[in-house]
């Protein structure tokens, strides 16, 4: 019997032996797509002891991944941590494996980072979605407790599409937030939500120049400050939805809007949030004919003064496959300094930078000058030679 036990536990000791060196795998080819940020060192609980590929079609595997990644989740420093995570949780590697991926959720029942879409980050579930993952996770005990009622969490009904969900708090920042695994959240478990997209006085579609573009930031910012007055941080989230919708008053072609931490973490990006939201930039975006890093730029311009201020350089304009890099970008940003109260008593400051830009050779701006030459220019020259 001793015998039986004893290989019993061997053959389990190389099976938990080759599930760490499948997920320290996984977690060394991420890196290449995910460079450790300087200073940022390695957490053990980056690397989980079951992967998302293991998980799949495993009930236990699955809980097991939850759990793993609720305790990592749970240890995240804000900062370059923060930003290194978010990419090691959007790539294949051993935090997503196809449409097994984690999404965490606000306590509210709203989408924060969706790892498969990042697109559908911000977005309200729909209430028999969040009834369910609330129940799951015993969320109804939040506002008398302070804790989830189900510390482990749960597992998902097959209505929903299945999957884990759990509740937790950052140890860093205090964040309280609901992560779900293997829950493969698309426009089906997502309700239809109706924000007002404000009266900018320069839309999108009318930045042409300089002064239109600064107008079209201040009135951005003014927005989303009108919205966090009404409904405090979740507003953040709540805005980017209409924020980035296509041909809509805050995104137009080329002209599209930012926001980001002063370190560089885009904590929303109006084009493409696969590409840049979650992520700091900040080391690797370059002026194409001047080989100068962008994003330092645009951090001095908006944190210099409380005007903010304008940068150009060059830059593919993605919008236009004829463009060529010698067409100049210029983008104007300026910090805001949210200040408020926690549900503690603490006070926070948090600095947010909104930008935007538009390109000097873009077909809108094009028009405008041919517009302006042609109201302003033209009758100024006919009066000239009608008086010679």
């Amino acid at each position: 019997m001793k015998a039986k036990t004893a290989r019993i536990l061997v053959v389990g000791l190389f099976v938990l032996t080759g599930v760490l060196s499948d997920a320290r795998h996984a977690l060394a080819q991420s890196e290449d797509v995910c460079p450790r940020p300087a200073g940022v060192a390695a957490n053990p609980l980056e690397t989980p002891s079951v992967t998302a590929a293991q998980a799949a079609g495993s009930a236990e595997n699955l809980k097991a991944f939850a759990l793993a990644a609720k305790r990592y989740l749970a240890s995240i420093r804000p900062g370059p941590e923060l930003a290194f995570s978010a990419c090691l949780f959007r790539h294949e590697g051993p935090w997503k494996a196809g449409t097994d991926y984690v999404v965490t959720m606000s306590t509210d029942g709203r989408v924060f980072f969706h790892s498969g879409n990042v697109a559908l980050s911000g977005r309200p579930l729909k209430p028999a979605v969040w009834g369910a993952i609330a129940a799951a996770t015993g969320a109804a005990a939040l506002p008398t407790t302070g804790a989830f009622g189900k510390p482990d969490g749960g597992a998902l009904p097959a209505q929903i599409g299945g999957g884990y969900a759990v509740g937790f708090k950052r140890t860093v920042g205090g964040a309280t937030l609901i992560m779900a695994a293997g829950l493969d959240i698309g426009e089906s478990h997502l309700a239809q939500e109706t924000v007002d997209p404000g009266n900018p006085r320069v839309r999108a579609d009318q930045v042409v120049d300089r002064a239109s573009l600064k107008t079209f930031v201040i009135g951005a910012k003014d927005y989303v400050l009108q919205l966090y007055r009404v409904e405090g941080r979740s507003a953040l989230t709540k805005a980017k939805s209409v924020l980035r919708e296509p041909n809509g008053r805050w995104r137009h072609g080329p002209v599209y809007l930012f926001m980001m931490e002063p370190t560089g973490y885009t904590t929303f990006h109006g084009a493409f949030p696969d590409k840049f939201e979650f992520q700091t930039p900040t080391t690797t975006l370059r002026d194409q004919v001047t080989g100068k890093l962008i994003l330092p730029q645009i951090i001095q311009a908006a944190t210099a003064n409380e005007e903010g201020g304008f940068v150009k350089y060059y830059f593919d304009n993605p919008d236009d496959d004829t463009d060529s890099a010698t067409v100049p970008k210029v983008t104007y940003a300026v910090r805001h300094v949210f200040r408020g109260q926690r549900p503690d008593g603490s006070t926070f400051e948090y600095s947010l930078i909104f930008g935007a830009g538009f390109y000097l050779g873009s077909p809108e701006v094009i028009a405008a000058r041919l517009n302006t030459a042609v109201t302003t220019v033209l009758p100024q020259v006919m009066r000239a030679v009608t008086a010679s």
